[in-house]
């Protein structure tokens, strides 16, 4: 799972620098820039395009590593609801610039994790804990103060700003949770397969999330479509990039969230801040603020409890097991394992005879 993070680090920090480097500049040198739903709807249908080319070339290629995986009406269903969950994620954050400041929704979206936790408790993924909201609230205070660091003027806050974030974080943590409830499913009905179900799960959300940004684009972006069309030859190869790339960063968290849960990764992608704030620093001379420093040790103070707390848990749930298993195996002697704390699994029971396997 290391190896995964690093690509999903990797793969998220090239990204954001090919974004603001080629995307990103100030709307009078770069007119693409002020349609932001057309050009994420233009990237995410690219990043199907490039999913569905993977797996037709590994079919083509090796068809029995590869075979073809046919999902469910319900499947995928909850995977264009994924899309449109994303996508209206993405238009809720994009929208709120016109009402609230950076500095202020950073802020505000530090709340995100208490949201995404009760969801998951609430769909029978994650457990809530004393450990668990500490960790929850730290990370929080984290997120908050490099909020701090982005604050130069005080500027008014918009009740629509506030709801439209609001938005964005119920979104964002129905789209995570979703994503773990499909991929469980998924490997309990297809196990061994994930590198051909992965991509092609992919297929459907990017598609579904390039619709809804179209859409969006058309209803609040009037006349997008024939100024980013306009300009294709400036934004082709940073779109075809993003594109790319956009691959390994969502394999990387379906795989994350399927190793650990929809929780985990939440903690995980608020790192990834520290590794981007350096890159700003060493390409575009950027300068650190000490609450950004502060806020990535309250972070990562945050993440190590919950991490801790999850490795406890597993402990907790193996000792259980073999308890369970003494108690199979030797079902009169259960009162004396309980009592010598199961050195009679791995020793000499009362009987006599040998114990253990």
């Amino acid at each position: 799972m290391v190896v995964m993070y690093l690509c999903y680090l990797a793969s998220s920090i090239t990204k954001e620098i090919l974004l603001n480097r080629s995307l990103g500049d100030t709307t009078e040198k770069n007119p693409a820039f002020s349609q932001p739903l057309c050009i994420t709807g233009l990237i995410n249908g690219l990043a199907a395009a490039v999913c569905f080319l993977y797996i037709f070339t590994c079919r083509f290629l090796n068809n029995k590593a590869f075979p073809n995986i046919v999902f469910g009406w319900k499947q995928i269903l909850i995977l264009m609801m994924v899309g449109f969950l994303e996508g209206m994620e993405c238009a809720s954050l994009t929208l709120s610039i016109h009402w609230i400041s950076l500095s202020a929704r950073t802020m505000l979206l530090s709340v995100s994790i208490f949201l995404v936790l009760v969801t998951a408790f609430f769909w029978r993924l994650e457990r809530i804990g004393v450990a668990r909201g500490i960790a929850a609230f730290l990370l929080m205070v984290g997120e908050a103060l490099q909020g701090l660091a982005r604050v130069h003027t005080l500027s008014p806050v918009s009740w629509t700003g506030i709801l439209l974030i609001a938005a964005a974080m119920l979104f964002a943590s129905q789209k995570l949770v979703a994503v773990q409830y499909t991929v469980q499913f998924v490997d309990k009905t297809a196990p061994g397969v994930s590198h051909i179900v992965y991509p092609k799960m992919l297929v459907y959300w990017k598609f579904a999330q390039m619709l809804t940004c179209m859409v969006l684009s058309h209803m609040y972006e009037p006349g997008s479509f024939s100024q980013i069309f306009g300009k294709l030859p400036q934004i082709a190869a940073p779109g075809i990039g993003c594109a790319l790339l956009i691959l390994p960063i969502m394999i990387c968290t379906v795989y994350i969230i399927r190793e650990t849960s929809a929780v985990s990764m939440v903690f995980l992608a608020s790192l990834q801040s520290i590794p981007m704030l350096l890159a700003s620093i060493l390409c575009a001379h950027a300068q650190a603020s000490p609450w950004n420093v502060v806020g990535f040790a309250v972070c990562i103070a945050g993440a190590l409890v919950y991490f801790d707390a999850r490795v406890q848990e597993k402990r907790s749930a193996e000792n259980t097991a073999v308890k369970q298993c003494a108690y199979a195996t030797f079902p009169k002697c259960a009162e004396q394992v309980d009592e010598l704390k199961c050195e009679s699994y791995h020793g000499t029971v009362p009987d006599g005879s040998k114990g253990g396997p």
